[in-house]
């Protein structure tokens, strides 16, 4: 008889089930006899219980990344991923303000690129001057 399901999709049976709750029962005295026991518990549950930020994180990528988008940096992904947080954050794209300074964000990250392409084309002649 299968009770209980185990993270890696296993089953756990009533005997393997119970020898658990021995197990736990047998901590929980032990923790319960010690004074540090309000602590143990804080961090205990301090402890995250699933993979769910992992996942959605996983999932967001995946959405942003696409046949045509294949090819972005990690970098670019986290830029993404920021945008798409603080449109959200704001209703839609139309209540997105323009200022000044996210203009001069948009106009750096411009010349970033810029600058980067340029790198590129100099390490490719570099290393055809060197072969």
């Amino acid at each position: 008889m299968h009770l209980q399901h185990l993270s890696n999709g296993e089953r756990m049976t009533k005997s393997q089930l119970i020898c658990f709750g021995k197990m736990c029962f047998h901590l929980l005295t032990n923790i319960l006899d010690n004074q540090n026991f309000p602590q143990v518990v804080k961090k205990f549950f301090s402890l995250s219980h699933g993979n769910s930020d992992v996942e959605r994180g996983f999932s967001l990528n995946c959405n942003i990344i696409s046949d045509n988008r294949q090819i972005l940096s990690e970098s670019c992904i986290i830029g993404i991923r920021h945008v798409k947080y603080a449109v959200r954050r704001k209703g839609n794209i139309c209540a997105m303000p323009i200022r000044e300074k996210l203009l001069n964000s948009v106009a750096k990250s411009h010349s970033a690129y810029i600058v980067e392409k340029v790198r590129k084309i100099r390490r490719k002649i570099y290393k055809r001057k060197e072969h």
